[in-house]
């Protein structure tokens, strides 16, 4: 199956400017088995190919949006559709723009992965919008519980068999980093994030513990704070993999979000490298690390005590440090499991959805039409409903009972003549006859390595 990801307008596929749908799709490639059937679609003005997460599997929308009067994000998406047209795309996954499902073309599969606040977004804000999301879509990814529940709100039942949490994920480390005396904050240099709270808190730690360091990693040209020592260390904003590294180094992480964090990925990278990590009850953040140090008051007074408790009490330190290393909440690998198992079922089920109504196909049913019972239950046949109807409807159809097969072709010395023969019978009359869909009955004979080579031809 050819997967198509299309990133949102804005978010940037590069190392040293990834987005948070950027970095979910970087990590969420490197161990998918669908890593070479997928192709990732985004927006760089002034592209440098050198800057790419990864140039080999990466298609810029070149088009200069600057002079275009219009929705862009239609247009962005009306391009995408022209480019994945002719590629035998099966599945589209979209991330945190729900208005794109309404551009895109209706015949292609769909996930829908949400980063923030549903409510929030343009094309799900309204009740009526979220059930078209659930009708359009094959599967709906939350980043968070809160984000899932926010989703859910007008809706009488709070779940839907479409929806599913996975949450951004990190490998862990084989072995516990060395540590030094340093306190770090990643983040936008913004309210929303505290970090007026913790500039104030951070300035009188540093003066009163003079061994202790503290390093600042992001940017905010909208707001601007003062906050200067000569142990503070102002980075600006650096690579997402230099950032683990400085996260490996510190002992104390702080994330004192005043919003309501979707997730709070920043908590969770801290956790996993072994920072003792301060964080604020907002949103998502919690769902992040089990054993952070969750704030009482949003105050810089409040993160001073907390920060100090943690240089002053170094076994508790150590022991949560030791904790969080060990018991990171959301692997990686696994989760990636999971998204492979979801990409899999969609490819798996047959949708009537993708059909071209004035296209007649050819299709291969497969099923238990009982021709060895001289075609005894022919009026009360489900399979034989089934292909009459797909006829009178003008499409092409072969019916192919598998036990019948078997039946007729089972040897005395080899019992398992019959089903080798019904699966090499079957890959022959796929290349000979070329169908566009395989419907599949009460099979009971077809192998799943069969099912591998079906899935691979064109």
């Amino acid at each position: 199956m050819k997967i198509a990801i299309l990133l949102p307008f804005k978010d940037t596929y590069t190392v040293d400017k990834a987005g948070s749908a950027s970095i979910w799709v970087k990590d969420f490639i490197k161990n998918s088995k669908y890593k070479k059937n997928i192709t990732i679609y985004g927006h760089i003005k002034n592209l440098d190919s050198k800057k790419l997460i990864n140039k080999n599997n990466y298609i810029n929308i070149n088009y200069n949006f600057d002079f275009y009067i219009g929705s862009k994000n239609r247009k962005y998406v009306q391009i995408f559709n022209s480019l994945i047209k002719d590629k035998s795309i099966g599945l589209v996954e979209l991330h945190n723009r729900p208005n794109y499902i309404n551009y895109l073309d209706k015949n292609y599969k769909k996930i829908l992965i949400f980063h923030n606040d549903p409510l929030k977004l343009n094309g799900s804000e309204t009740l009526k919008e979220r059930i078209n999301i659930i009708k359009k879509c094959e599967k709906i990814i939350f980043v968070s519980n809160w984000v899932k529940q926010r989703f859910f709100q007008g809706f009488k039942t709070k779940n839907n068999e479409k929806c599913i949490i996975i949450y951004p994920s990190i490998n862990k480390l084989k072995k516990f980093p060395k540590k030094n005396n340093l306190i770090i904050f990643v983040g936008k240099l913004n309210k929303s994030k505290g970090y007026h709270l913790f500039g104030e808190a951070i300035k009188k730690v540093l003066n009163e513990f003079k061994n202790w360091k503290s390093v600042v990693i992001g940017d905010e040209p909208r707001e601007q704070y003062n906050f200067k020592h000569k142990n503070l260390n102002l980075l600006g904003w650096i690579n997402h993999n230099k950032t683990l590294k400085y996260y490996e180094k510190s002992k104390i992480a702080v994330s004192p979000s005043t919003w309501d964090e979707p997730f709070g990925r920043t908590s969770m990278e801290a956790g996993s490298r072994g920072c003792a990590t301060i964080i604020s009850n907002r949103g998502g953040i919690t769902e992040t690390n089990l054993n952070s140090i969750i704030l009482k008051k949003l105050t810089a007074d409040e993160i001073y005590k907390n920060i100090k408790f943690l240089i002053k009490n170094t076994n508790i330190t150590k022991k949560i440090q030791i904790n969080s290393f060990n018991n990171v909440l959301h692997d990686l690998k696994i989760n990636t499991v999971e998204i492979d198992n979801i990409r899999n079922n969609i490819s798996n089920n047959f949708s009537f959805n993708i059909i071209n109504k004035n296209k007649n196909l050819k299709i291969i049913h497969i099923s238990n039409f009982g021709q060895r019972q001289a075609n005894r239950l022919y009026n009360i046949s489900i399979a034989k409903k089934i292909s009459n109807g797909l006829i009178r409807n003008g499409h092409d159809v072969i019916d192919v009972s598998d036990r019948d097969v078997v039946r007729l072709n089972r040897g005395l010395k080899n019992i398992n003549k019959g089903t080798n023969y019904f699966n090499s019978l079957l890959l022959e009359t796929i290349d000979n006859y070329k169908p566009d869909g395989l419907i599949l009955g009460h099979v009971n004979n077809l192998d799943e390595s069969t099912l591998e080579i079906i899935r691979k031809k064109k």
